[in-house]
């Protein structure tokens, strides 16, 4: 089905699916256990729609999933109530 909707406009244009997913997709903090695992799931699905693409010979078109860090804000803090994780992983990315 999703070759049919999206593959011709695509190929026709050499487009690009974009996504974006924050690292909660990559890393798995505590007290955010559903949030993480819908997250996951999304680099499993664009993962595998780009083998299968690239399994059908399907040129031009790509597939980017842009990974977000970990933002501190007062939402995120209240939200998580677990301020010391932002500490651990805040250091995810940064070289």
């Amino acid at each position: 089905m999703r070759r049919a909707l999206i593959l011709p406009g695509l190929q026709k244009t050499n487009g690009s699916i974009v996504a974006t997913s924050p690292v909660t997709g990559i890393i798995s903090p505590t007290k955010i256990a559903t949030f993480s695992a819908q997250k996951h799931a999304l680099h499993g699905f664009f993962g595998s729609l780009r083998q299968d693409l690239a399994s059908q010979g399907s040129k031009g078109i790509s597939i980017t999933l842009s990974v977000l860090p970990l933002i501190d804000t007062k939402n995120s803090h209240k939200e998580s109530q677990t301020p010391s994780h932002w500490e651990k992983y805040s250091s995810v990315g940064k070289r």
